[in-house]
């Protein structure tokens, strides 16, 4: 046998072979075969056929010769049941799909989906292969396959994001990766930087960096969506959103972002100034691989745009989520010094908290005395779960600021009523109590 040959050219040379041996012996009169041996030589020789003759078959031998590596490392640990984005509900982690092929061949690629108990959804996109799904490294008959683990990884497409009142999640990406690479950096074209003369001038990655050859688009819709119409290699292809979470996952040959020129506008048109003109990141599809989204309301035509709303976002059907008003969680504060540094705060917890949807903010304001204003401050969030009536217990440093007296102001925060990326800002949302305290002096 060469060693030349791929590992497929060997795999099936060598299932050839023994079908063979196996048909050979039994021609020469060998003892009858029990009814296992029979299954297995039929079965090896149904293995050969597909294997050989058909491309699918070829790919699903291909990818089943991957190794495994080591697991893709997570961003910000792993997921804490109560805490930040939370850990995984029960039953919840699931692929939504398994199957889409790869520009140039190889593990396809997959969605893995699920939701935190802290309101949020979450997916990851990368190869699959043998129920796992991840990154790649290496080449060729060398490549091995690094899985994800659950949670954020730190390199390839994945991420967490809040959930309206009914549990669904509404996001765009848009996203050039290197292949599904196991790779720290993309160097991303679409990112340019202006030099000293104000030129229009590519910027600077970080040396080992992958250049992008995909495009990876991935999203959750809602179950308002029926269809959507995705530009593949520059042609119409409609496609049906996957489960009630209405998600769809396309990959095709790294597409070239549009930009826009912004400023002055030069004949020499390399000397002008350009950034992106449509989102990475959106609540809805805003960029120009998708061309439209049939909703049950209607139509929406996508046209690139750099909002975080996207382009549908009228179409979201987002469900609110239930008021909550300054009687629900108006209580006493307490705070005092712990020393010259650090000032304990306490207050009753009328309002639960049990995703990260709300939570409690603690606003840290020195005061300057009479007539002089007070435009800085410092904001602390107790976002972990807790519940109604219990004690909220938080430390917090006036480092930042000189020795005197302090305002403390808590609030608690919810999620803007229509889709955002962010709860309401400090100074927004009910107010549970004020108090004062001295500190260092």
């Amino acid at each position: 046998m060469s060693r030349t040959q791929s590992p497929l050219d060997r795999l099936g040379a060598e299932l050839e072979a023994a079908a063979t041996r196996q048909i050979a012996t039994a021609r020469a009169g060998a003892a009858p075969m029990r009814r296992g041996r029979w299954w297995a030589r039929h079965t090896l020789i149904a293995i050969l056929v597909v294997g050989v003759g058909s491309a699918g078959a070829v790919a699903v031998a291909a990818t089943a010769l991957l190794g495994h590596g080591k697991p893709v490392p997570l961003r910000g640990g792993a997921p804490v049941a109560g805490r930040s984005n939370g850990a995984p509900t029960a039953g919840s982690i699931r692929f939504l799909t398994t199957s889409v092929p790869d520009p140039d061949g190889g593990a396809p690629w997959a969605m893995r989906y699920w939701t935190t108990d802290r309101g949020y959804a979450c997916f990851q996109v990368g190869r699959y292969d043998a129920g796992r799904v991840g990154l790649l490294s290496g080449a060729g008959a060398a490549r091995v396959l690094h899985p994800m683990q659950i949670g954020t990884s730190r390199d390839g497409v994945s991420g967490c994001y809040p959930v309206d009142g009914a549990g669904h999640a509404r996001i765009a990406l848009h996203e050039p990766t290197a292949a599904g690479a196991a790779t720290n950096t993309v160097c991303q074209d679409n990112v340019l930087a202006v030099d000293r003369a104000g030129h229009t001038v590519p910027a600077r990655f970080p040396r080992g960096c992958s250049p992008p050859t995909r495009t990876v688009d991935v999203g959750l819709l809602g179950p308002a969506a029926r269809s959507l119409t995705v530009a593949v290699d520059g042609k119409p292809r409609t496609i049906r959103p996957i489960g009630p979470e209405g998600a769809y996952l396309v990959v095709q040959r790294y597409v070239k972002p549009l930009r826009k020129a912004v400023g002055f506008q030069h004949r020499d048109v390399s000397m002008n100034v350009t950034e992106n003109a449509e989102a990475w990141l959106a609540l809805s599809p805003a960029a120009h691989t998708i061309r439209r989204i049939v909703y049950d309301d209607g139509i929406c035509r996508v046209y690139p745009t750099t909002i975080e709303q996207g382009a549908c976002f009228r179409h979201l059907a987002w469900v609110r989520l239930p008021a909550v008003t300054p009687g629900d969680v108006r209580a006493p504060v307490r705070a005092w010094a712990v020393d010259d540094k650090r000032i304990r705060v306490r207050f009753t917890a009328r309002q639960a908290v049990t995703d990260r949807r709300s939570g409690y903010s603690i606003a840290l304001i020195p005061e300057r005395g009479p007539g002089k204003p007070r435009h800085d401050f410092t904001v602390y969030e107790y976002d972990h779960d807790i519940r109604a009536g219990a004690i909220a217990r938080k430390t917090i440093s006036r480092e930042a600021y000189p020795a005197g007296r302090f305002t403390i102001r808590v609030r608690f925060r919810t999620a803007p009523s229509t889709p955002s990326f962010s709860q309401l800002p400090w100074h927004q949302g009910p107010l549970v109590g004020v108090t004062h305290v001295d500190v260092g002096r």
